[in-house]
């Protein structure tokens, strides 16, 4: 009786605690973020460096005719959500209303990453170690000044880690439906995560099917998804009224022409990369696969060293409004360790997996596959492209984070458990 009375008095409580963890994560969060905004002399050169690169320039343009401006060829390869949000928020408050913007995404990435490690972990030293590796990448803070895609793809798959997290307490409809909804919009801003998009559908149809369901609530299903599916029907609605192209974008075979390719045929023909760009230029989509295909080993090989290149390259914004040396050493140091950090993860997590089947604990192995596939994939896809720094594979971090923290705990406490038992009850000496 006396310890129900003590955690019935205890309960009310938790909720104060963890509100008071949040504050003090975002105080933490907000205090680095000025240090090295400001520290380094960024905060101040916001309104000349906001579009000061080349994709910055084409969201703008994007933007600027969708507010009834001059067409742009930029909307064959940028999404309209971001433009449309960018230039809304850049036409009422300037540039620094799209850093604050783009600031405050920033603190709901971390923050999120801070709810998802302490709900999975119940560890407070763990939520903290992830809210170090979140906000250690500098690169991501310099990014929330620049009018790029990175930094709100990043809070959306902050905040689809932490509804992951928490699958246990929403019920499943919803847990899927935000989901879908948050890939949808992840699908108009960078068309890489369209495929996720189309295999969470496929797999709710399976689940639905499953189901007899009765005539009302298909109706009401197939609304839902009419209303999830709503930003990738207007896109495609753009696409195919100003370009007679059926699709999202064609960023994705314009990239793997221009880049990965384009790398195989120079490869393959022992040309410079321009001759090799010049010499593909005509070629469709389903004619680049053979190209692929003349040298399989070969294309694999390229295909790593992309990845590798991607995943410790230094910072591409490090440079405005001057270069920062020693900044762009710390962050391509922190990328190197991060690359090896995900080798090194190749391991555990194989055996977190084989734990989790093996011991039946359905509900964390499925959290553990949804967290890993945007992983896999972010990174797998960048092996298509070069020359952009970190950018590509930076908005899955707070994904990694989250579900390496896990992995790491659960093998903590299953080697250690595992360990205490065999010193309790050691085998008999035969």
């Amino acid at each position: 009786m006396s310890i129900r009375k003590s955690e019935q008095k205890a309960s009310p409580a938790a909720p104060l605690i963890r509100w008071k963890e949040i504050g003090i994560a975002s105080l933490a969060l907000a205090l680095f973020y000025g240090v090295v905004v400001f520290g380094f002399g960024y905060g101040q050169h916001v309104p000349d460096i906001i579009f000061k690169t080349s994709d910055a320039q084409t969201y703008k343009s994007v933007g600027e005719w969708l507010f009834g401006g001059r067409q742009t060829a930029s909307t064959l390869i940028r999404p309209f959500l971001y433009p449309l949000v960018m230039k809304t928020i850049y036409s009422v408050f300037g540039a620094y209303g799209v850093w604050l913007w783009q600031f405050l995404l920033w603190m709901l990435a971390g923050i999120c990453v801070y709810l998802a490690v302490r709900k999975w972990t119940s560890s407070v030293l763990l939520a903290s170690a992830g809210l170090v590796l979140f906000a250690s990448n500098i690169s991501l803070i310099l990014l929330t000044m620049h009018a790029l895609a990175e930094v709100i793809c990043t809070a959306l798959l902050a905040v689809g880690a932490w509804i992951v997290v928490n699958k246990d307490r929403i019920e499943a409809t919803r847990f899927w439906t935000a989901l879908m909804l948050l890939c949808s919009l992840l699908s108009v801003i960078k068309p890489v995560y369209f495929p996720l998009l189309v295999s969470m559908l496929a797999y709710t149809g399976y689940l639905v099917l499953r189901r007899n369901l009765t005539v009302v609530s298909r109706r009401r299903a197939a609304f839902v998804l009419l209303l999830i599916l709503s930003p990738v029907l207007v896109q495609t609605g753009i696409m195919k009224i100003r370009h007679d192209v059926f699709g999202i974008s064609k960023i994705g075979s314009i990239t793997a022409k221009k880049y990965f390719v384009a790398a195989c045929y120079a490869e393959a023909n022992k040309v410079s990369l321009k001759q090799a760009r010049g010499q593909i230029e005509h070629l469709s989509t389903f004619q680049m696969i053979p190209i692929v295909l003349q040298d399989g080993v070969s294309a694999v090989k390229i295909w790593t060293e992309l990845m590798k290149l991607n995943l410790k390259a230094g910072s591409a914004v490090t440079k405005y409004p001057v270069v920062h040396l020693r900044l762009y050493y710390f962050i391509k140091q922190v990328n190197k360790l991060t690359y090896l950090l995900h080798l090194g993860m190749v391991l555990p997590l194989s055996f977190c997996f084989f734990l989790l089947y093996r011991l039946r604990k359905n509900g964390e192995l499925g959290k553990f596959v949804i967290l890993l596939c945007p992983i896999v994939w972010v990174i797998g896809t960048s092996g298509l492209t070069f020359w952009q720094g970190d950018r590509i594979v930076l908005p899955v971090l707070p994904v990694w984070i989250v579900l390496y923290l896990f992995t790491f705990r659960f093998c903590e406490l299953h080697l250690t458990k595992k360990f205490t038992l065999k010193r309790m009850h050691p085998e008999p000496v035969r």
